[in-house]
């Protein structure tokens, strides 16, 4: 792409047959000659014989200006060494501006947005001493300060689009948050064009002035890059590299022949700021542009009322022009769905560490009691703190991450957990204390990343998409009582105990390393719908995930929200009949799975310890089958309701995007009472093998279908209560974990004294009618929860109505 020859362009087809156009260059001919064939018939009498100048040589200016009314200097050159940069950009343009001074030319110069005098970059410092030698010699020319300048065939889109079909990723440059504004090469050279005409009016206003020219759009570099992608129609992830090694790479690619990799020290140090017009609109008069770089078109309506489509041209880039009805909703998050993914997989694996310190510790109980000469009682009593702490940490943590971020608080329970793994690896055997002080150390950080993960969760999926991330999401927290007896046994018995505390350690703090590289802020309070840059020490220091980026649109942005008790989420109706419905169910669960060892070892002398340790992977299973199916299976019903009630005419379209209004408890709890039957009646089931003393297989069966269908409830229910109130993420779901691990610890130290009184068979009766008391409260929640919904948002419009009032 060349400006000038745009500019040309613009002139000879202006329908005004006086004025005539000259191309004045070095090598002018290739240029004079692609003009000559674009142009139509009529204009091309308009185009002057090219004359050769260089503005080096002033004696060639002399000669090129003579006769001339106009001139226009697009004096610049991207690569060379300051002195060429002085030579050229300075002294040139000073030349230019001479010559058109003495020829009595009206003088139009182009600079560049970024001209600084105080730069340390050589391409702007000699842009700016430029203009001012252009207007000491020329006092009433016109200087235009463009931004990024675009269009068909330029060079800056198409050198990406080329360095995309041969790299395996993007690469932009501390994060990409340098802000541009491009303007359209077809509206410079139309404000060129009106500049140019003999008009006193438009002389008196433009004379001995510097304009900024940007187009109607502000986009960070990165959001250029993701343009290139979807213009190429390629996949690349977008890799940030720190400035420092961007130097270190450009100060080898600098001294390389000219090529497609050629990358400046100074263009990356120019990187570091935005390159925007100081004005909200651009400054350029009578022509503003309006070329917009969005919906992968580029878009100009020119003031004779002709709107067309310009698109790049290059065998690398493929425009994609959406029909203006198919304009989509304004997207409910602006990650992508590939990033939510892999937001929700390292949520997940953060999650994991709550139930993976709680398990992995069960196998090492009996050595742990005979290093520490206590007895087993005194050694569960850790088990049991350690729950009391596992339900009570995440009322505090869950808040907080509700207010303050879920990044910086994933971050900060992390490390507190790999703080005190050290502690207990530590712990002398003689100090009992302080092993009972660390455990609930450990809880108080490793119970609390299952809360923010699920308010990652409510902050980037809508209620459409939100079970299918739930799925993904608990593989990690579920899976956890799986594994962490398998991990717990086979690090004591051959590295000892405390070598599960250096493991959990490790991987917890690697945990948190990644965090801190590549895991960004989804807090709407904070981020919007994540176009909203949060302050620095919430954004990831390698942004992979993360976008960084800068609406163009007005996004808003919930109000902080104040530190809020979450027990106060209790006085909501369908909260606690949700919060004890699954706590109960939990409780079963959390029975089955504790006295699996114990009654294994009963029923089947034969297996060992590491034996033992495996059958728990056979729930685990079937809760690792259940994550993968039911999040799917939660979205389709979502569709189906949503797509029945519009058909049967009792929910309007517009309702239907309303999630206040839609029936989303008939929506996830019309299918429970399924789930929860067949828990219910496997459990009994499993019980009764056990009693039978059966073949191994049948309990283990039984294992893997109880595993899927407590994650079809459990799931199910917790992505209700998120749906409530996805404002309060984290808060609900640390309500929900404090109601679960309350009644699990309950059901923990009472399950063996069952056992021991009425047998296993008539324990999981039990523990099955429990299950069928709380089922009602599917009915319950179902029929009365809109309600209830719909009443507290009157109550909050009345009171919103009435402190206005009161204010007003």
């Amino acid at each position: 792409m060349c400006i000038g020859s745009n500019i040309a362009r613009a002139i000879a087809t202006a329908n005004n047959p006086t004025r005539m156009v000259q191309i004045s260059s070095r090598r002018p001919e290739k240029i004079y000659r692609s003009l000559y064939d674009s142009l139509p018939e009529a204009s091309r009498k308009q185009l002057l014989p090219p004359k050769a100048a260089d503005v080096t040589d002033p004696t060639t200016l002399a000669r090129a200006f003579q006769g001339a009314d106009v001139v226009v200097s697009l004096v610049g050159i991207m690569h060379g060494t300051p002195a060429d940069f002085e030579r050229i950009q300075w002294r040139g343009a000073e030349h230019v501006a001479i010559y058109a001074r003495e020829a009595g030319a009206k003088l139009i110069h182009i600079s560049a947005i970024g001209a600084d005098v105080q730069s340390e970059v050589p391409y702007e410092r000699t842009k700016a001493l430029g203009e001012q030698a252009v207007l000491k010699a020329c006092p009433d020319a016109t200087i235009i300060r463009p931004s990024l300048v675009f269009g068909p065939e330029d060079d800056f889109f198409n050198r990406f689009a080329k360095l995309s079909r041969i790299m395996p990723f993007m690469p932009v440059f501390g994060g990409g948050t340098a802000l541009f504004q491009p303007v359209y090469v077809g509206d410079i050279a139309r404000a060129v064009e009106v500049l140019s005409r003999n008009d006193p009016d438009i002389m008196k206003e433009v004379s001995g002035k510097i304009i900024e020219a940007g187009g109607p759009d502000v986009v960070t570099y990165r959001q250029i890059m993701e343009l290139v992608l979807r213009y190429s129609k390629r996949w690349r992830p977008i890799v940030s590299i720190p400035f420092g090694i961007g130097l270190l790479q450009a100060s080898v690619l600098e001294k390389l022949p000219p090529n497609i990799f050629t990358l400046t020290q100074d263009q990356v140090r120019q990187l570091k700021k935005s390159n925007v017009v100081n004005a909200t609109d651009s400054d350029i008069p009578f022509a503003k542009p309006v070329a917009t770089l969005g919906h992968g078109s580029i878009k100009k309506q020119d003031d004779q009322g002709d709107q067309h489509t310009l698109v790049p041209s290059s065998s690398d880039m493929e425009a994609q022009s959406p029909a203006v009805d198919d304009v989509p909703e304004k997207p409910y998050s602006v990650f992508s769905t590939k990033e939510k993914w892999a937001i929700v997989v390292v949520s997940s694996f953060a999650g994991l560490f709550s139930p993976l310190t709680a398990n992995s510790y069960f196998p090492a109980i009996p050595i742990i009691a005979a290093e520490f000469h206590k007895s087993t009682e005194l050694i569960n009593l850790t088990v049991t703190a350690y729950m009391i702490f596992q339900g009570l940490s995440p009322m505090v943590w869950g808040p907080l991450s509700d207010r303050w971020g879920r990044r910086l608080m994933f971050i900060a329970c992390l490390l507190l957990l790999a703080i005190s793994c050290v502690g207990v690896a530590l712990t002398p055997t003689s100090d009992y204390w302080l092993l009972m002080v660390m455990r609930c150390v450990q809880s108080s950080g490793s119970a609390s990343t299952v809360a923010i993960g699920a308010g990652v969760i409510a902050d980037i999926a809508t209620i459409s998409e939100r079970g299918s991330f739930f799925g993904l999401y608990s593989i990690g927290p579920m899976i956890g009582p799986a594994i962490g007896p398998v991990i717990g046994g086979g690090l004591t018995q051959s590295l000892g105990w405390r070598s599960i505390f250096w493991f959990l350690c490790i991987s917890s703090a690697t945990c948190a390393m990644i965090m801190a590289l590549v895991f960004p802020e989804t807090l709407r309070a904070i981020v919007g719908d994540g176009s909203i840059p949060p302050p620095r020490i919430s954004r990831p220091i390698i942004p992979i995930i993360g976008r960084n980026r800068i609406s163009s649109d007005k996004v808003e942005k919930p109000p902080r929200k104040p530190f809020i008790n979450p027990l106060r989420l209790f006085f909501y109706p369908e909260v606690t009949l949700l919060l004890i419905f699954n706590g109960v169910v939990y409780a079963v669960f959390y029975g089955v799975t504790a006295s699996i060892s114990t009654l294994f070892k009963v029923v089947y002398p034969f297996l060992n310890e590491t034996d033992i340790g495996l059958c728990f992977l056979a729930i685990g299973g079937g809760m690792l089958i259940g994550t993968v199916a039911h999040g799917k299976v939660l979205d389709r019903e979502y569709r189906v309701v949503k797509a029945k009630l519009i058909k049967e005419g009792s929910l309007s379209v517009e309702d239907s995007r309303n999630d206040e209004t839609f029936p989303i408890e008939y929506a996830r709890f019309r299918t429970m009472p399924i789930w929860l039957g067949l828990f219910t009646i496997c459990c009994i089931g499993y019980g009764w093998a056990l009693e039978q003393r059966v073949n191994i297989a049948v309990p283990l069966v039984m294992q893997i279908i109880m595993g899927y269908m407590i994650i079809c409830v459990m799931n199910t229910t917790q992505t209700l209560i998120i749906d409530m109130l996805p404002a309060q993420g984290s808060s609900i779901t640390a309500c929900n974990n404090f109601a679960r691990c309350s009644l699990g610890a309950g059901m923990v130290s009472v399950i063996n004294v069952i056992i021991n009184s009425v047998g296993i068979g008539w324990t999981y009766v039990i523990l099955g009618a429990l299950c069928l008391a709380v089922s009602p409260i599917m009915f319950i929640v179902m029929r009365m929860g809109p309600k209830w919904r719909a009443a507290r948002r009157a109550r909050k419009a009345a009171a919103e109505k009435f402190i206005d009032e009161k204010s007003g």
